[in-house]
């Protein structure tokens, strides 16, 4: 029996779901908090007269990612939304 097999079959269990429900709720909040620091560094770039907001296009696209995790936290909870 190979080591992700071990892997998945403690997280099938509910004591495994709450676990790794857990570990994504913490992994979700230090993302968040992450996007938060990094936002103030993501630029607009200018080329000629146009802007193109790529700095706002990059948030939006960071905290997508987040807030699906935090969600499959939920659900590994027994929260189904």
């Amino acid at each position: 029996v190979g080591m992700s097999e071990k892997m998945s079959g403690i997280f099938s269990t509910p004591l495994g779901r709450l676990l790794l429900g857990i570990i994504k709720i913490a992994l979700a909040g230090f993302l968040i908090s992450m996007i938060s620091i990094f936002s103030n560094y993501a630029k607009d770039v200018s080329i000629g007269n146009i802007v193109l907001p790529i700095g706002s296009i990059i948030n939006i696209i960071l905290a997508i990612f987040p807030l699906l995790l935090l969600l499959s936290a939920l659900r590994d909870l027994g929260i189904h939304l």
